[in-house]
C-alpha cells in the first residue's frame, strides 16, 4: 500500500500519532488501522451544492478504502 504525503497529512490530522511513511501505517494492528478508518470518517461531509460528499470526504474515502483493502490482504478482514 502506498500513500500520498497528502493522505499520511490527513492520517495524523485525525491521529494521535505522527506517522511518517505508507510502511509505518502498513504495520498497524488491524485494530489501530480500523480506528483510522473510523476516525477519517469524521472527515466526511456533505457538500449542498453537488448533493454529494465534499472533497474532504472524498480524500478520506478513499484512505479508508486503500487502509480496508490492506487489511483484506493481510487475510485480517
Amino acid at each position: 500500500m502506498i500513500l500520498s504525503e497528502r493522505e499520511i497529512e490527513l492520517i495524523n490530522k485525525v491521529s494521535k500519532c505522527n506517522y511518517k511513511s505508507s510502511d509505518s501505517i502498513a504495520k498497524l494492528s488491524k485494530t489501530e488501522i480500523l480506528k483510522l478508518t473510523d476516525l477519517l470518517g469524521n472527515l466526511i461531509g456533505f457538500d449542498v451544492v453537488t448533493g454529494d460528499i465534499d472533497d474532504l470526504g472524498r480524500e478520506a474515502d478513499s484512505i479508508i478504502s486503500k487502509l480496508l483493502v490492506l487489511l483484506e490482504r493481510r487475510g485480517e478482514m
